[in-house]
């Protein structure tokens, strides 16, 4: 769980669901994200093993070490991955984090 004296966020990857009437298998966990304005940050990279990888990390680093710091933003201990997978041929996702 999140702990700012910890210096940890909580943490999640999803995907849209096609229903929200059925019902969730006991693997699944539903999570809904908190309605606001986000700071979302959008990754390509050449492959998807790329994109998980070096291109993730690479993002992670710049958002939260270079570019939050430099706009003076704080953001709550969380973010969220959302996988682009509308075009087959794109390696695409976007990190999102809400300000406070």
């Amino acid at each position: 769980m999140a702990n700012l004296e910890k210096g940890t966020f909580l943490y999640f990857v999803g995907g849209l669901a096609k229903s929200t009437n059925r019902s969730v298998s006991d693997d699944i966990v539903k999570q809904i994200l908190p309605a606001g304005e986000y700071v979302v940050c959008r990754i390509e990279a050449e492959s998807f093993e790329e994109l998980v990888t070096t291109a993730l990390n690479q993002a992670n680093k710049y958002l939260f070490e270079t570019w939050l710091k430099n706009h003076e933003i704080e953001i709550h201990p969380f973010s969220a991955e959302k996988y682009d997978k509308e075009n087959p041929e794109m390696n695409c996702m976007e990190i999102w984090v809400l300000p406070l």
